[in-house]
């Protein structure tokens, strides 16, 4: 099963939930630094944005990593709160689109920050049983299933936690759909029709009304309205109404925050007007308001890359070439420019740092304007990203001390890098959970993120490519019985797939989707396994580690 820990969650409820029908969902009560204000779905934290009786509910969206695709759209037409019985009366929509065809989001653009979907002010406080995901069509590319043959069995998901989850007065709650759409996109035919299915799988995050990734977040609109807080004259706040939302989100710059114009130049705060589309970073605070640390007016591009160098002094410039593959026609490299007093550089995506951490081959991400004719990026905000070294482990020693593991991973093209990963380095299975180090050796795909301070390559954390299979459960196997045997499709001897206690088993056959155990799947079931392929990890060689099973068919 997923699970997290948030810095400064006090408590957390979180539940899986899949398909179009009531299902059934796992909670559980996260308590971190700072103490537990009680049961499941609790939240914290005033808000003076609400009501008496009322409180305010945000929706966030995002997605793990997704190798099979390079985009995987979802057209969400809308989000509701559905109310426990003898409740609220009717249903409380959080979000609807502006268009009929649902909003456009690319699940993969949100793998380290989350998309603010919606927020609703003056909710009614109470008990509510699920929350409704109305989605109008699907798209991926890049992947086996082409654009036009995924079908979409039911436009409305059902998200149901145990016990359901309560909004209080004056206080807020922030929900995160983590769609995984890698589980989610069925290759298998739909009948005979021949089109790719997709039948949901979300993970849910519910917590008091702050993101729950490091990152901040990135949101556009246009202002429908200036704030003066302390009424001095200097704007330093203003709603801003977001294209596929309804309602206005309300911003607060922080007292530091910098302001670009136009042309990406520093401005002052009277660059910010009515009517303006202005693009700003930051989080939402525990009253559902957005606290800018930054602000741009008019368009802002995003811009991956690599540093080539340190930044010039005199000129505060550093040279920077594009990734490949983000649209750009013209010369790869131009020169970023950064602002004194202005310009913010971070380290990851939050730990701000000086100008002096930008060196050559570092990579990062620029948000800011291109004056293709100058060949200069003009930089709001650079991050520069984690190093990392992703490829297949072929070789691993344990540490005689017991510190960790060195690992040899393939990077390609036989490029072999050596890593060292302490014992006690977070390791994920990419979208469903922790993996233990000693699963982490030879013929194992891994993204592994360096500490740019350790004298050599030494792994902050892990991330694992979970493998997939696929195949039929043989007559030949025990109800029950673990290891479970899947013949692979296309094969006809089984493989051992070792059901990792814990492992989410999610029956999705039929309209009913609902989570199962190893003791429901029997002879004959088609099943799509996610987990770790054999390998001398395993306490046996012969055994596929399972950390979920989708049953499929027949």
């Amino acid at each position: 099963m997923k699970t997290r820990v948030w810095a400064k969650a006090v408590t957390a409820v979180r539940f899986v939930a899949l398909g179009a029908a009531i299902l059934f969902g796992l909670a559980s009560i996260l308590a971190t630094g700072g103490g537990g204000s009680g049961g499941g779905g609790g939240v914290v934290g005033g808000g003076g944005s609400s009501s008496a009786g009322t409180g305010t509910v945000a929706v966030l969206v995002g997605d793990a990593l997704t190798p099979d695709y390079e985009h995987v759209y979802v057209y969400i037409t809308k989000v509701s709160l559905i109310p426990s019985p003898g409740t609220a009366p009717v249903p409380v929509v959080i979000f609807e689109s502006s268009d009929p065809a649902g909003h456009k989001i690319d699940l993969l653009a949100y793998r380290d920050e989350d998309f603010l979907l919606g927020i609703k002010h003056n909710v009614p406080a109470g008990r509510y049983e699920k929350i409704r995901l109305e989605v109008a069509s699907v798209e991926a590319e890049g992947g086996p299933c082409e654009l036009e043959l995924i079908k979409l069995p039911s436009g409305k998901i059902d998200l149901n936690p145990r016990g359901g989850f309560e909004v209080r007065p004056g206080e807020s709650l922030a929900i995160r759909l983590d769609m995984d759409a890698k589980k989610s996109i069925n290759l298998h035919e739909a009948g005979s029709s021949g089109k790719c299915i997709f039948r949901p799988v979300v993970f849910v995050d519910i917590k008091p009304g702050t993101v729950f990734r490091p990152c901040p977040m990135n949101t556009t609109g246009t202002i429908t309205k200036l704030l003066d807080r302390d009424g001095n004259g200097i704007t330093d706040g203003f709603d801003l109404k977001v294209t596929w939302h309804r309602d206005a989100l309300t911003v607060l710059l922080e007292p530091d925050a910098p302001v670009f114009g136009i042309d990406g130049m520093p401005a002052t705060p009277d660059a910010l007007l009515l009517g303006k589309e202005v693009w700003v970073r930051g989080r939402l605070d525990a009253e559902g308001k957005f606290r800018a640390r930054v602000a741009v007016v008019e368009n802002v591009l995003t811009i991956d890359g690599v540093a080539q160098g340190p930044v010039d002094v005199p000129s505060s410039t550093f040279p920077f070439l594009f990734d490949p593959g983000q649209g750009y026609i013209g010369q790869p490299e131009v020169d970023v420019a950064l602002y004194k007093d202005h310009s913010l550089v971070f380290r990851g995506c939050d730990t701000e740092v000086g100008w002096d951490a930008i060196a050559q081959d570092v990579p990062a991400r620029v948000f800011g304007k291109l004056l293709i004719a100058e060949s200069e990026l003009r930089a709001a905000v650079v991050l520069l990203r984690r190093t990392e070294i992703a490829g297949t482990v072929t070789t691993f020693t344990d540490k005689v001390d017991g510190s960790g593991r060195d690992l040899t991973i393939d990077t390609g093209a036989g490029i072999l890098k050596n890593v060292f990963v302490p014992k006690d380095a977070p390791i994920f299975l990419e979208g469903d959970g922790q993996v233990p180090l000693k699963l982490v050796c030879t013929g194992v795909a891994v993204r592994v993120f360096l500490d740019p301070d350790a004298p050599q390559p030494t792994a902050t954390e892990v991330k694992v490519l979970a493998d997939r299979l696929e195949g039929t459960v043989p007559g030949s196997w025990t109800s029950g019985g673990n290891p479970l045997l899947v013949v692979p499709d296309g094969q006809t001897v089984p493989t051992a797939v070792h059901v990792r206690d814990g492992a989410t088993i999610i029956d999705q056959r039929g309209g009913d989707y609902k989570l199962s155990n190893l003791g429901d799947i029997t002879a004959g079931d088609q099943l799509k396994v996610f987990g770790l392929k054999p390998s001398p990890c395993n306490s046996n060689v012969d055994e596929f580690e399972a950390f979920v099973i989708l049953v499929v068919g027949p």
